[in-house]
């Protein structure tokens, strides 16, 4: 009786130390991003992250892996207070209708078309448009199948943008299934059924070990994939954590950020470029009035 009344003892002891010390601990402040599954599928949020929280330990950076559409439409909500995307057309109109603002884009990778080794539709080269031709050609005979996102993602986006110079709509069509799932999980559908996708190199690069599949078109000029950050807009959301956003993309724009975006490896292989203030290096438009801005915040 005596011991069970020291433990009893001792157990609250413990509870009221633990309950004293939680007390006096600083609480974090939540600072949520929306960002692409491929930036989440990668494993380059969860590296930059680890580093930014060191260096912020006070925030604690709560991330939404969702397709850029989806991102965007959470940004307008308010319901995120930060968004990284890769569409810029919609990433354009997010801002200009006034719910972001200072966007920046901070990186790149490149699209890819993979499919079947024995790849059916005889695609090759750096062509996308030719390729994508032949699929469909080889799709109306029953001998090849195309797996798309389906969920307005930037890839998704990027897809219906090279139908549409094709003056192909593909929707409805036999060889066409739409997965309405992130990159990953399209991936895997294309890995299953042996289809042709159009995939972001790092998603291809993270996921592809033996998968069955091969990389048959690469390095067309228009499969560039930028991606960008935006901060939601305080003027539309009055909550947002506008502050703690800064600090965010101030350091994926700083020299540290940068760098770790470059030395992100997976398997030995570079998965994104950094090229905040050298847009025009790859063909972009210059965005001199955000490298001013953020330079200025950076240095500040």
């Amino acid at each position: 009786m005596k011991r069970l009344r020291s433990l009893i003892i001792l157990v609250i002891v413990v509870v009221l130390i633990v309950g004293v010390y939680s007390q006096f601990q600083p609480s974090r402040v939540r600072l949520t991003l929306a960002t692409t599954t491929s930036i989440s599928d990668s494993g380059l949020i969860d590296f930059l992250e680890e580093s930014f929280e060191s260096r912020y330990p006070e925030i604690d950076l709560a991330v939404i892996p969702v397709g850029t559409g989806r991102a965007l439409e959470i940004g307008r909500t308010g319901d995120v207070d930060i968004v990284l995307v890769h569409s810029r057309k919609l990433e354009e109109q997010f801002v200009r209708e006034g719910y972001g603002e200072h966007r920046v884009t901070i990186m790149y990778n490149k699209f890819i078309v993979v499919g079947p080794k024995n790849n059916p539709a005889q695609i090759s080269g750096n062509n996308i448009t030719v390729a994508l031709q032949n699929i469909m050609v080889a799709g109306e005979d029953g001998r090849a199948a195309f797996v798309s996102r389906g969920d307005k993602s930037g890839t998704h986006q990027k897809e219906l943008e090279i139908w549409s110079r094709l003056e192909i709509d593909p929707q409805g069509r036999s060889w066409y299934i739409e997965a309405a799932t992130g990159m990953g999980g399209t991936l895997r559908i294309a890995q299953e059924k042996d289809l042709y996708i159009l995939i972001d190199s790092a998603t291809w690069i993270a996921l592809s070990s033996d998968n069955g599949l091969a990389t048959l078109v690469t390095d067309d000029s228009m499969m560039l994939n930028p991606y960008s950050v935006i901060m939601v807009s305080k003027d539309r959301h009055i909550h947002v954590n506008y502050d703690d956003a800064v600090k965010f993309i101030s350091f994926l724009v700083s020299e540290e950020g940068q760098g770790l975006i470059e030395r992100f490896r997976v398997n030995g292989r570079s998965l994104f470029i950094p090229i905040f203030g050298k847009t025009e290096s790859v063909g972009l438009p210059a965005e001199d009035d955000a490298f001013i801005y953020w330079s200025r915040v950076t240095i500040d």
